[in-house]
């Protein structure tokens, strides 16, 4: 049979596995190639109430609104206060600017969708859809502990996505969080370039994804690597799939940004030093 009829043969989901291989194999060569590039990370003053992000714990799928929203760069102004982390920010000019259309885009348009979806949608439904997204994304933390060389990690993320994918109808109900030995613990592209000794670099504010850092920039071309919605969907679809998701995680958080904004001198400088010590405080757990 010639070669290119033994090509034909493979099924559609033998074509997803190559597909995904190759993107695991790209990212690395992504993060070996940045590698070089920037200095080791500086050391981050983290202030005691630093911010936190809790995004993925707590997520029990049939419990009020307050199970959701714990963030605690939100709870407590002393945040706001903290010392700034010493990252450049060269940009500051486009950051600004760049700041000023996401705070339109966020108080005009996503933040009343969010409020509008949490009026209609109950919270149980919302929290499996949330539950949902968090286990279809095992792949990338799971990839990612390997790459830090974390086999516990791994391990954990294994057994949630089993637990969860059948217990858990699909995902839906994460039954493996149940266990605090096995709550979710995100690990994203950035911090396994952290974690490879490569530094934040200078800060930057992304138009819609909001702020970010040379190095985790990078690393979201890892993560959308790692992503099975990336190349199991097509564009439009997936740009509406990720719109409906980015409108579900925002509906626990309704009027945590308009806090922030209220409880700080300059919410840009506010923003920033969350954003930073969290980070911070995310990479070295």
């Amino acid at each position: 049979m010639p070669a290119h009829a033994n090509m034909r043969a493979l099924c559609p989901r033998e074509m997803r596995c190559c597909s995904f291989i190759c993107r695991i194999v790209i990212t690395c060569c992504i993060c070996l190639f940045a590698l070089p590039l920037s200095a080791p990370a500086a050391s981050l003053p983290i202030g005691a109430n630093a911010a936190t992000s809790d995004d993925w714990e707590n997520d029990t799928a049939f419990e009020d609104d307050a199970a959701f929203e714990d963030d605690a760069a939100f709870e407590d102004d002393s945040v706001f206060g903290a010392p700034p982390a010493q990252i450049a920010d060269p940009a500051y000019p486009v950051n600004r600017l760049v700041f000023s259309f996401n705070d339109f885009f966020y108080i005009y348009l996503l933040d009343p969708a969010a409020k509008a979806y949490r009026y209609v949608i109950p919270t149980p439904f919302r929290a499996g859809i949330k539950n949902f997204f968090l286990n279809i994304s095992t792949p990338g933390r799971a990839v990612n502990a390997i790459l830090q060389g974390n086999a516990h990690k791994f391990g954990i993320e294994l057994s949630r996505f089993l637990i969860n994918t059948t217990i858990g109808i699909g995902g839906f109900i994460d039954m493996a969080g149940r266990d605090p030995r096995m709550h979710a613990d995100y690990e994203d592209s950035g911090q396994t370039l952290a974690m490879w000794g490569i530094g934040p670099g200078i800060y930057l504010m992304l138009p819609v994804l909001g702020p970010s850092t040379l190095r985790d920039s990078a690393g979201l071309v890892g993560d959308w690597f790692l992503n099975p919605l990336s190349y199991t969907l097509p564009g439009l679809v997936a740009v509406g799939v990720t719109t409906y998701r980015t409108v579900n995680e925002a509906s626990f958080h309704v009027g945590d940004y308009q806090t922030l904004k209220q409880a700080a001198i300059d919410p840009y400088d506010a923003l920033r030093n969350a954003y930073l010590q969290n980070r911070a405080k995310e990479v070295g757990r």
